[in-house]
């Protein structure tokens, strides 16, 4: 075992070793308490002895490894060692990482290296380091109940440290007792039944295909809910020969009608006649398809298809394949142009034109003319010159979301009325109810997390007045841009029949939709940098809310899509005292990691919420303060 001293002085520790022996067996029962295995080549062991934590990382191959306490679970934020070959010997370097870069050594080094050992194919880094070092560049590992988020990582040269490309890992660990696996006994369970919900193609028993035009891929699938119970747990269902390109995923409640990629059913698609479908098959049938979609024009019989279609087809196109319509248009009038050539002597026709420019144009000025409080000049104008027609035609069809559906219904209903308007367009039979769908994010998964496991009288509900559908949602990444990839990974959900005796529900607070991504506050002094919102939930809403009831929040999931890099969520009770708060310094929308919460709300207390998009916490304090409710399902 080691023997020697340490001498702290201000900024500096020296550390004598002496009689720095081999340990034997280091799993338990040997010179180590507990042991993990990080990937299949990297397995770790240790032991918490007083105020440290004696480390040993054992892996198989031969060059740098890196260990680190994360936030989030990305490199961002995590405070890191790695051990690497200088020169003839194996140096240990304490640093810590505020990018996705070379870590930077820290001022101090708090780690320690024991020893190094090589046998049997495998090579052994023995480390020490205090749990709570008094190093503002180090994270405390704490005994607090919940695990410590860590990161490890290695690369295939020894003297210098580079990219890990996939050798990597991110996961929780409590490195103070030993955590029972939750999921024997709910697997054992009788009254447990399993869902498995994965990504998929055109048709359902195919894999998704990853484009290899593209490295990040955002795709949804949703799933219809035809049980009545309640969700109690779920893990990631991973596909091993595609796991690579899997970067995170998201499990989401649904409620309201949505089609198979969790999309609001749009009003429109009820406007396709009949005829569409068979239209539809026929240019599928003829023409060159990619990936379900038709992909060219080559031949007569293509181009007599095409020509077949509707302006309208487009837009239910559109439904289908989760294109924009006038994309798709742009698109097909191409096709035609490349069948009008030397060998295909036909004549390009504007059968796929549709009356919606003009409006679609006037629309868009008319809606940032009249957004404007003092009504600018010409807004009237522009409102009026769009009919009822346009709006239902065209307008609800921008983006086929809801949006822009409900954007147009506002601009006449709303704006119009405002701006000085004696009669408006009589569009608001015409709209059904809300068609977007509620749609909550119950867990997330990256590399390394672990399952959700609600407490054992707690589930969340589903089918009947609880979520109607289930959506997952997968992040892919493929920086080599590799073609012919597929994947069916996804989400195992463990739901039971018998309710239990509490509900979970989903309480959201802050920028929901990320509306405020385009009004952030610039500071005089930045122009290159957006600063911070500030939202508050005040202590009327929890008593409008709970009246004389209380809820308990089990979990925190901050979340900010990939639109910012820290926030907070404070809670306070109804005199202003601090209750909880939750911090996250280095976002990273790469890694989801739900936060230990357990607290009781009460009706009076209130909660503030801060989403920064600049990298200085200084810079983001006081800027854009503005108050938004939050709301439950």
């Amino acid at each position: 075992r080691l023997q020697g001293w340490r001498l702290d002085l201000p900024g500096m520790r020296v550390v004598y070793l002496a009689n720095a022996v081999a340990l034997g067996s280091l799993g338990p029962g040997g010179a180590y308490e507990r042991e993990k295995q990080l990937m299949p080549e990297m397995k770790i062991f240790w032991r918490v002895e007083g105020e440290s934590l004696q480390l040993a990382i054992e892996t198989t191959t031969t060059g740098w490894v890196g260990f680190g306490i994360a936030e989030l679970g990305g490199m961002m934020g995590s405070d890191i060692v790695y051990v690497h070959e200088d020169g003839d010997e194996w140096k240990v370097v304490d640093s810590h990482a505020a990018a996705k870069s070379v870590p930077t050594t820290d001022t101090i080094q708090d780690w320690q290296l024991v020893s190094r050992s090589e046998a049997d194919g495998k090579v052994t880094f023995e480390l020490q380091r205090a749990l709570e070092p008094c190093d503002p560049q180090d994270r405390p590992i704490l005994d607090n109940g919940s695990p410590t988020r860590i990161v490890a990582a290695h690369g295939s040269s020894s003297k210098t440290v580079s990219y890990h490309q996939a050798n990597r890992v991110a996961m929780n660990i409590d490195f103070f007792k030993d955590t029972p696996d939750p999921f024997p006994a709910i697997k054992s369970d009788a009254a447990i039944k399993t869902l498995e919900l994965r990504a998929r193609g055109q048709e359902e028993s195919d894999p998704y295909p990853l484009s290899s035009a593209e490295r990040t891929i955002y795709v949804e699938f949703c799933f219809p809910v035809d049980v009545t119970g309640q969700i109690v747990a779920s893990d990631a269902l991973i596909n091993p020969d595609s796991a690579q390109y899997v970067h995170h995923l998201v499990l989401k409640g649904v409620k309201g009608t949505v089609g198979s990629d969790c999309r609001a059913v749009h009003p429109l698609q009820h406007h396709c006649d009949a005829g569409f479908e068979q239209r539809h098959a026929a240019a599928m049938a003829a023409c060159p398809v990619a990936n379900g979609f038709m992909a060219g024009c080559t031949d007569k019989a293509c181009y007599d298809a095409i020509q077949a279609l509707k302006g309208t087809d487009l837009y239910c196109y559109s439904f289908h394949t989760n294109r924009n319509a006038q994309e798709l248009i742009d698109s097909f009038v191409e096709m035609l142009r490349g069948c009008d050539d030397a060998n295909q002597p036909f004549a390009a026709s504007d059968a796929l034109s549709t009356p919606c420019t003009e409006p679609i144009d006037k629309f868009n000025t008319g809606f940032y003319l009249c957004i404007q409080e003092d009504c600018a000049e010409g807004c009237l104008a522009q409102v009026q010159g769009i009919t009822a027609d346009d709006v239902i035609t065209c307008l609800a069809d921008l983006y086929f979301q809801g949006s822009q559906y409900y954007a147009a219904q506002w601009l006449h209903t709303d704006m119009y009325a405002k701006c000085g308007g004696t009669e408006t367009l009589a569009v608001t039979a015409a709209f059904p109810n809300d068609p977007s769908p509620q749609v909550d994010d119950l867990w997330a998964w990256a590399p390394g997390g672990g399952p959700l496991v609600l407490p054992s009288d707690v589930g969340i509900d589903i089918g009947g007045q609880g979520y109607t559908s289930i959506g997952v949602q997968m992040h892919y990444d493929n920086p080599s841009l590799t073609a012919g990839v597929t994947d069916n990974s996804g989400v195992t959900v463990y739901y039971t029949e018998t309710p239990r005796a509490q509900s979970a529900g989903m309480l959201q607070l802050g920028d929901k939709n990320v509306q405020l991504d385009q009004t952030l506050v610039k500071p005089a002094s930045v122009t290159t940098e957006l600063v911070e919102h500030t939202i508050t939930c005040p202590s009327e809403a929890t008593e409008f809310m709970l009246g004389t009831s209380t809820i308990t929040i089990s979990t925190s999931l901050p979340h900010m899509h990939a639109a910012g890099f820290w926030m907070s969520t404070t809670v306070f009770n109804k005199t202003g005292g601090l209750k909880k708060e939750f911090l996250v310094e280095y976002y990273d929308g790469g890694y989801q990691r739900t936060l230990d919460a357990n607290i009781e709300i009460s009706p009076g207390d209130s909660f503030t919420t801060r989403l920064c998009s600049s990298r200085s916490k200084e810079r983001c304090l006081g800027v854009g303060v503005m108050r938004r409710c939050a709301w439950i399902s």
